[in-house]
């Protein structure tokens, strides 16, 4: 990335932005997963389930 110009401290931020990104996704990945085990079903608006997946 620092050789398109970027410099050192966006081209770090950049890196660790992808890696959590990667790793929420994991998470609510799992998360899901779980909850499918449990029982849960998920609706197709999920804006009425936040409490829930909160």
């Amino acid at each position: 990335m620092q050789a398109l110009g970027l410099p050192y401290v966006m081209a770090d931020m950049a890196l660790l932005v992808i890696r959590y990104l990667e790793v929420l996704s994991a998470d609510l990945r799992r998360m899901r997963i779980s909850m499918r085990l449990r029982g849960h079903v998920e609706q197709r608006w999920p804006w009425r389930n936040l409490s829930t997946l909160a």
